[in-house]
């Protein structure tokens, strides 16, 4: 089982663009090293899925907290007050 813990999830607005941007940490918990993990972030406003996208992380060895950052070009920063709930998994490891 693919198992990752996710912390310090925020969301800020993109100082270039009119886009949201989502980051966090990843903590590694699986026991193994992975060269590459792919991760699906679905962020929800009430019960409504807004938005799903995915984001790899290279490199990621057992028990290594990664910082991300990802931009979500379809979401503007004027949802940020909205967004009540996040999902985040692994989709793939290798």
């Amino acid at each position: 089982m693919l198992y990752f813990k996710f912390s310090n999830i925020q969301y800020k607005q993109n100082r270039l663009d009119d886009c949201l941007i989502f980051s966090g940490e990843a903590t590694n918990e699986t026991g193994r090293d992975f060269s590459c993990v792919a991760f699906r972030a679905i962020l929800y406003v009430k019960t409504v899925s807004i938005s799903s996208f995915v984001f790899t992380v290279k490199g990621f060895l057992k028990s290594q907290t990664r910082i991300f950052e990802v931009k979500v070009p379809e979401l503007s920063h004027a949802v940020l007050k909205e967004i009540t709930a996040y999902e985040i998994f692994a989709e793939s490891a290798y």
